[in-house]
C-alpha cells in the first residue's frame, strides 16, 4: 500500500513513504488526473458538477501529491532528489495541461452555458480561463513547443537555485575568544568535541553572531559568509531563469515577466507597484536617515558598516530602551508561548486543539488535530528545530487542501516547519521575542490553510492572490505585541514569573525604534525583485551590478564588494516579481490590526469571540473564493488606509 495515495482526509504515514512510493504516487496522480479529463469532456456543457468542479478534481490529484512532496523535498535529505525528480514531473504535467485545447474548449461551452454561479465558482472560472491563457494555448504549435520547453527548463532552474541554497555546506570555525557576547547556549549548540566552535550558514546560527559577538572580524567573517550562501553556482542559475522567464513572459506579449506575473495580482501593474516602493521609500527616508544619525551619534562612530548594523542596534535597545534580547529570552520558553497561541486561538477562533499520535517525517515532529464541537475540522504538524539538510528558514506548508467533496468536507492539513534552537541541559527552548514573532507570523498562515471554507481546492485556504496571501499572518503578530498577551505567554524558565510590566513597557517602546532604516531595507528587497524582473532581459542581467546601485539607493549602506546576497535570495523563487506583497499586504494588515485593537479595548465592546467569527467569515474563511477588497471593505467597513504600515511604524503621524 502506498501511504501517500490516501483517501481523502486519511491520515498520510510520513514515515513509512520510500523513493519507490514516490515515484508510484506521480504515476498515479497522472493516471488519476486523465481519468478526469475523460470524465470532463464527457459531462454536458452545461452541467456545473462535470465541468468545473471536475476542473477542480483534475488539479487537486495533482496538488494532493505536490503538498506532501515539496514538504519531504525540504526536511528529508534523503528523499528529496526523488522528489525533485517527481516535482518537476508533475509541474511539467499541470504546464502540459494548460496547452490542452479540448479542455479549453470544454470550460469555454460551460462560461457560454452556465448562467447562475456563486462568487468561488465565477473566481474559479475566471482564474482557469486566464491560467489557459497565460500559459500559450493561443500560441501557434511552433511557439507552444518552445513556450513548453521554456516552462520545463524554468521549473528544473528554480529547484535548482532551491536546492544549492539548502545544500550550502559553508561553516565557519571560531575559538572562543571570536565569541565574546554570543550567548552561551549558542555558543554550547555549536561547541565541537576539539574546543572549536562551528557555524552553518543558516539563520539561527548567523543572527546571533552578527548581532552579540563584540570581535568585528567575527560579524565581518559571517556576514561576507552568509551573503556569499549558495554563491557562485546560483548566480549563473538565476541570471539564467531571468531571461528564460521574461523569453516565456515576451512570448505571450509581455513586456516583461513582471507584467506577466501581476497581471493576476492585486498590485496589476509594474508602475503601481514601483510606485508603492518609491512613495513608501520617500515618505520613510527621513526617519531612515535619523535612525542612522542616532545609532552614529550615541557611539560616536563616523560610519556604520554593514555587519555592524545588527550588533549596534541591539546595543542602542540595551543602552537607551533597556532591551536585552537574552534577558526577554528567559521568558519565553517555547511551550510556554505554544500554549497561550493555542488558547487564544482556541477562543478566537472557536475550535480546540488537540495534541495527536499521527505518523511524523522525523522524530522531533509534533502532531495535532482540531475540533470544532467535537468534530475533526483539521490537522497540523511542528518541525520547530534545525537539523542537517532540513529547510533552514521559517515557512507553512500546505499538505491538503479543504475541498468539498461527495462525503462532506475534506480535512485540511499543514505544516509549520521552523528553526529555534533546541534548550541545553536543564534550560529548554526558549525564544527571543522577534522567534515569538515569528511564530505567529507563520501560525497566522497555518490558520489561513486550516479554517478554509471554500468548496474548491484550487482556492481553498493561503491560494489567494498572491499580494494578499501575507495579510492574515501579518495581522496575527498583532498578538505578540500586545501588553495582556505578552504576560499571559510569558514565564521565566527558571521562576514562573511572568514578564514584569516594566520590561513589557519597554519592549512596546522599542517597536518604534529603528524603523526607517528596516523598512527601507524590506523595501530595497522588493525593488531588487523588481529590478530583476520588471525590465525585457535581452542578454544576461549582472544580477551583482544591479544590487550594487540599488543597496546605495535604497539604503543607508553601501553594496559590498565581493558578495552577492540575490545567489541565497529564496523568495526569488516563490516570489518573483511579488516581494513587494510583504509590506503591500502588511499596509492591510496593519489598518486591519489597529481595528481590532480598538475592539479589544472598548470596555463593553464586542467579545473575542465574536471579533473570531468575524474574521473567521472573512478572512480566515473564504481562501481565494472571494475578492480580497471585498474581504477588506466587509472588516474595516471602508477601504484600506494606504498609511496604516507608516502610522504603524511612528514614520507619519
Amino acid at each position: 500500500m502506498n501511504p501517500l495515495l490516501r483517501e481523502s482526509g486519511q491520515e498520510l504515514d510520513y514515515a513509512a513513504i520510500s523513493v519507490d512510493h514516490i515515484r508510484g504516487a506521480c504515476d498515479s496522480a497522472i493516471q488519476h488526473a486523465e481519468s478526469t479529463k475523460q470524465k470532463i469532456l464527457a459531462a454536458p456543457d452545461g452541467q456545473k458538477w462535470g465541468r468545473l468542479y471536475g476542473f477542480d478534481d483534475y488539479f487537486d490529484h495533482i496538488n494532493q501529491i505536490l503538498g506532501p512532496l515539496e514538504l519531504l523535498n525540504e526536511v528529508r535529505p534523503d528523499l528529496s532528489e526523488t522528489c525533485q525528480v517527481c516535482i518537476t514531473r508533475l509541474h511539467n504535467f499541470l504546464d502540459e495541461t494548460f496547452l490542452d485545447e479540448s479542455l479549453f474548449r470544454a470550460l469555454k461551452a460551460f462560461q457560454m452555458t452556465f448562467a447562475t454561479m456563486t462568487g468561488a465558482e465565477l473566481i474559479l472560472m475566471e482564474r482557469l480561463l486566464f491560467a489557459f491563457q497565460r500559459n500559450g494555448l493561443q500560441l501557434p504549435e511552433q511557439q507552444r513547443q518552445v513556450f513548453r520547453a521554456l516552462s520545463q527548463e524554468i521549473t528544473q532552474l528554480e529547484l535548482a537555485f532551491q536546492h544549492a541554497i539548502s545544500d550550502d555546506a559553508t561553516k565557519l570555525t571560531f575559538d572562543q575568544s571570536d565569541l565574546l557576547g554570543v550567548p552561551e547556549n549558542v555558543c554550547a549548540h555549536h561547541k565541537q568535541a576539539d574546543g572549536s566552535y562551528v557555524f552553518p550558514l543558516v539563520a539561527p546560527s548567523v543572527l546571533p553572531l552578527l548581532t552579540f559577538a563584540e570581535c568585528e572580524s567575527t560579524r565581518k567573517t559571517t556576514y561576507l559568509a552568509y551573503l556569499n550562501k549558495a554563491a557562485p553556482s546560483n548566480i549563473d542559475t538565476l541570471e539564467t531563469l531571468l531571461q528564460k522567464r521574461y523569453e516565456k513572459a515576451h512570448l505571450l506579449g509581455y513586456e516583461t515577466y513582471a507584467d506577466y506575473e501581476l497581471a493576476e495580482k492585486m498590485a496589476q501593474t509594474p508602475h503601481n507597484v514601483n510606485q508603492f516602493i518609491n512613495d513608501l521609500h520617500s515618505k520613510s527616508h527621513n526617519k531612515a536617515k535619523k535612525d542612522l544619525e542616532f545609532i552614529l551619534d550615541k557611539f560616536e562612530l563616523k560610519a556604520l558598516e554593514p555587519w555592524n548594523k545588527s550588533y549596534y542596534f541591539e546595543k542602542a535597545r540595551r543602552a537607551f530602551y533597556s532591551v536585552d534580547q537574552m534577558a526577554y529570552r528567559a521568558y519565553f520558553p517555547l511551550e510556554k508561548v505554544l500554549a497561550f497561541l493555542f488558547q487564544q486561538s482556541e477562543t478566537l477562533f472557536d475550535v480546540s486543539v488537540c495534541k495527536a499520535d499521527l505518523p511524523v517525517w522525523h522524530e522531533s515532529v509534533r502532531s495535532f488535530e482540531v475540533f470544532q464541537d467535537k468534530k475533526l475540522i483539521a490537522r497540523f504538524f511542528l518541525d520547530l528545530h534545525p537539523r542537517t539538510g532540513k529547510y533552514s528558514h521559517a515557512a507553512c506548508f500546505g499538505l491538503s487542501s479543504g475541498k468539498e467533496t461527495g462525503t462532506g468536507y475534506r480535512t485540511p492539513e499543514a505544516a509549520l516547519v521552523c528553526n529555534f534552537l533546541p534548550g541545553q541541559g536543564d534550560e529548554p527552548c526558549l525564544l527571543t521575542h522577534d522567534e515569538v514573532e515569528t511564530v505567529f507570523h507563520e501560525f497566522g498562515h497555518l490558520w489561513h490553510q486550516l479554517l478554509t471554507q471554500c468548496p474548491f481546492s484550487l482556492l481553498a485556504g493561503t491560494s489567494v492572490l498572491h499580494d494578499f496571501v501575507e495579510t492574515p499572518s501579518q495581522f496575527f503578530e498583532l498578538w505578540a505585541w500586545r501588553k495582556d498577551s505578552l504576560k499571559a505567554m510569558s514565564a521565566h524558565w527558571q521562576t514562573g514569573e511572568p514578564l514584569p510590566d516594566e520590561m513589557i513597557e519597554r519592549l512596546l517602546v522599542s517597536d518604534r525604534f529603528n524603523t526607517g532604516i528596516d523598512l527601507q531595507q524590506q523595501l530595497f528587497y522588493s525593488a531588487l525583485d523588481m529590478a530583476y524582473h520588471a525590465v525585457p532581459i535581452k542578454k544576461k542581467l549582472d544580477t551583482t551590478a544591479v544590487i550594487a546601485k540599488l543597496q546605495g539607493e535604497m539604503t543607508p549602506f553601501p553594496y559590498v564588494e565581493n558578495t552577492h546576497f540575490q545567489a541565497g535570495f529564496g523568495h526569488l523563487v516563490g516570489y518573483a516579481a511579488g516581494y513587494y506583497g510583504y509590506l503591500y499586504s502588511r499596509v492591510f494588515a496593519e489598518d486591519l490590526a489597529e481595528m481590532v485593537r480598538q475592539v479589544l479595548d472598548q470596555p463593553g465592546g464586542p467579545s473575542v469571540k465574536e471579533l473570531g467569527r468575524r474574521l473567521r467569515k472573512y478572512l480566515f474563511g473564504p481562501g481565494g473564493g472571494e475578492d480580497p477588497h471585498h474581504i477588506l471593505r466587509a472588516l474595516l467597513g471602508r477601504d484600506p488606509d494606504p498609511n496604516a504600515l507608516l502610522k504603524r511604524l511612528a514614520i507619519v503621524g
